[in-house]
């Protein structure tokens, strides 16, 4: 995103530049995260951490400052899919291949004891979290008034986050998938963008794309149950 900035700017004659939009209570808890790192126990973990959230604080900041119309704000959204779709083509294949593998210089990771993807995130948690986020949008766009190429990508993100989310085997994302669909569902037929049929019908399109992982899904929800009963039992 700031690449294509920087590139119009210099490519442009006469332009000014835009005044940045600095969150400055972010900026300062930034200050503060990026100092703790200095008496972390785990400094490879911390400074992951903080890259993670200068990431998220630089789309921030990008977000407020340079996007104006809806063009704008729709090419933000489309590398945000593309995004998606890139970390489930780096976490399926070693979820396929049950082991780490090394793809384009960076490692996909996977947790063969618990059969979880962590993808190029480090952590099925992260990954889950990162995935649960963004499916709400990927649907919501579907809905919307764009363009076919946009909701084709909006589509394909859906699908690669919906696999690669079972595999994080994280059920508080699922938890938070299954509700933020719910809620987007709801919503769009009280407002009446949709009919009530959309939200059911794309209810019963996500229930068969996740029928060929029942097993897996029921093996986790029934693990953790057991999980609860031995520790009550002790």
């Amino acid at each position: 995103l700031y690449a294509s900035w920087v590139i119009g700017f210099l490519v442009r004659e006469h332009s000014t530049p835009r005044r940045v939009r600095t969150n400055w209570p972010l900026a300062v808890y930034m200050g503060f995260v990026t100092l703790s790192t200095l008496n972390a126990i785990d400094v490879e973990l911390s400074q992951f951490e903080l890259f993670l959230l200068a990431q998220a604080f630089l789309v921030h900041v990008y977000i407020a400052s340079f996007l104006r119309t809806r063009q704008d704000i729709l090419f933000a959204v489309a590398l945000v899919f593309v995004g998606v779709i890139l970390e489930a083509i780096m976490a399926l294949p070693s979820v396929a291949m049950g082991r780490s593998v090394a793809i384009a210089g960076t490692v996909s990771q996977f947790e063969p004891d618990s059969g979880r993807a962590s993808g190029t995130l480090g952590s099925p948690i992260l990954l889950a979290s990162y995935l649960a986020l963004l499916l709400a949008p990927c649907a919501g766009l579907m809905l919307a008034k764009v363009s076919r190429g946009l909701k084709a990508l909006a589509v394909v993100a859906f699908v690669f986050g919906v696999i690669t989310l079972i595999f994080t085997q994280s059920r508080g994302a699922w938890i938070s998938f299954t509700l933020s669909m719910t809620f987007l569902g709801l919503a769009a037929w009280w407002r009446g963008y949709i009919s009530l049929r959309v939200p059911i019908l794309t209810a019963l399109a996500v229930l068969l794309l996740v029928v060929p992982f029942a097993s897996l899904i029921e093996n986790r929800i029934t693990g953790a149950k057991l999980t609860v009963r031995a520790a009550d039992e002790n």
